[in-house]
């Protein structure tokens, strides 16, 4: 389970980082006149799609460090969204920073997993021999 779990979050956190780096791309390959508003947002987004992207790409490095840096990024970006969206500010929250704390969670269950896979008192292998110490 541990091991599914680690997969889901990886796949759930790439997959959207992949998408949050289409609009970055774009945003800096044009240049678009914005007001002052449009700006800071895209600003923001901007920042918060880098940090979670970041820490997309430290699930592969440390994925002890990852779990919180995704968990605080896509609770920051849903805020943001939140705050920034004029309609539909749930649909805006659970999009940008959803995928990101889903991630999160699944790299923590994968963690409790993994800790807790071979550590029951109860634990008895094929053969009838107790392994639980």
């Amino acid at each position: 389970m541990a091991k599914v779990t680690g997969v889901a979050a990886r796949v759930i956190g790439v997959g959207a980082a992949a998408l949050w780096a289409i609009p970055l791309v774009a945003g800096v390959a044009t240049d678009e006149g914005l007001d002052s508003e449009a700006l800071a947002e895209s600003i923001g987004i901007a920042l918060f799609g880098v940090a979670n992207i970041t820490g997309v790409s430290v699930i592969f490095i440390r994925e002890r460090l990852a779990a919180p840096w995704l968990l605080i990024t896509g609770v920051a970006f849903c805020i943001f969204a939140i705050i920034t969206a004029g309609r539909n500010q749930l649909l805006a929250a659970a999009v940008s920073g959803g995928p990101f704390i889903a991630s999160a969670l699944l790299l923590y269950l994968s963690r409790r997993f993994e800790h807790h896979r071979g550590h029951r008192p109860d634990a008895v292998q094929s053969d009838g021999a107790d392994i639980s110490g």
